[in-house]
């Protein structure tokens, strides 16, 4: 299985508490030095092969494209805002969210499967924790699971509004916040399918999420690493980060490699229509709807069909 370069030595022998050269960062959780796993094995293997015995004898096999795979790695946090941390992967194990997960240059989106955190005190805890990698930094391989971005910024923008208003219920001084994220939601909403708005509507909903973000980031500067405000402005900011990665990505093409399968697999996967399997072989110039077993296909995936 193919490998991506695992994490720096500087980050594994780097002082105790310090982010090391090249930290491990899960959504808006840092994994500091000898937090992070010494190895991350996050490889790509085929996602489904699809084997057919047709009447006479004749076997077909369909490919559908690259999977990326699941992964579960162990360590410890240790330092003063330990709890603040755990919480918020416990969250995200709730939640079910896609987050960005990046070391070094390496970028990959993923969903926190399971997370179990092992207290020994106050100040260190050991963890085990399973993610599913739902896409790598470039949209080149993404698994079935993934959603697409326009249901992911509404669930997103949903999940930023509930835990803004938990936020200044707790702490008045955070309504400006929640009047930042309010407006995202309300330009999110009017907006409709970012896929299919125009560049000038998606730039609209990307500045709105930038005012939203300067006012997060100015209340957490005033907040305690290790208070209940921090965990939630830090899932509020992640929210919003995340938004802006999804209006990127509705709004540019991405391209795809597959081995064998067809385009009507494809249109569903990416558009939720299999209809559109015949504008996407005009797109990329295809005499057919199946794709050869005997090599690889670069498809490109346009933002809207």
């Amino acid at each position: 299985m193919a490998q991506v370069p695992p994490l720096s030595s500087s980050t594994i022998n780097s002082a105790p508490y310090s982010p090391g050269a090249t930290p491990l960062v899960l959504g808006a959780v840092t994994f500091r030095s000898i937090e992070a796993p010494a190895e991350m094995p996050i490889g790509t293997v085929s996602q489904m092969t699809a084997r057919k015995v047709l009447p006479g004898g004749t076997v077909v096999e369909q490919t559908f494209g690259p999977d990326l795979e699941t992964v579960t790695w162990r360590g410890q946090f240790r330092d003063v805002d330990v709890d603040s941390r755990v919480r918020m992967l416990q969250q995200y194990a709730a939640d079910g969210q896609e987050r960005l997960i990046t070391w070094g240059s390496q970028r990959y989106y993923c969903v926190v499967k399971k997370f179990i955190p092992t207290w020994h005190h106050e100040y260190k805890c050991e963890y085990e924790i399973t993610i599913e990698i739902t896409q790598d930094g470039t949209g080149l391989a993404q698994a079935s699971s993934a959603p697409l971005p326009d249901s992911q910024i509404g669930a997103l923008t949903s999940s930023a509004a509930t835990t803004a208003a938990q936020l200044a219920a707790i702490d008045a001084s955070a309504s400006s916040v929640q009047q930042q994220v309010a407006n995202v939601q309300q330009t999110v909403q009017q907006t409709g399918p970012i896929g299919q708005a125009g560049p000038s509507a998606a730039q609209q909903v990307l500045q709105t999420v930038q005012q939203a973000i300067s006012a997060a980031t100015a209340y957490a500067t005033e907040v305690s690493g290790s208070s209940k405000n921090y965990v939630l402005i830090s899932q509020i900011l992640s929210a919003l980060n995340l938004i802006v990665s999804n209006v990127q990505r509705a709004q540019s093409a991405q391209t795809v490699t597959v081995q064998g399968g067809n385009l009507f697999a494809i249109a569903a996967k990416y558009f939720g229509d299999p209809s559109l399997a015949l504008s996407l072989a005009q797109i990329n110039g295809l005499p057919s709807l199946f794709l050869p077993n005997t090599q690889p296909t670069t498809l490109t995936l346009p933002p809207t069909l």
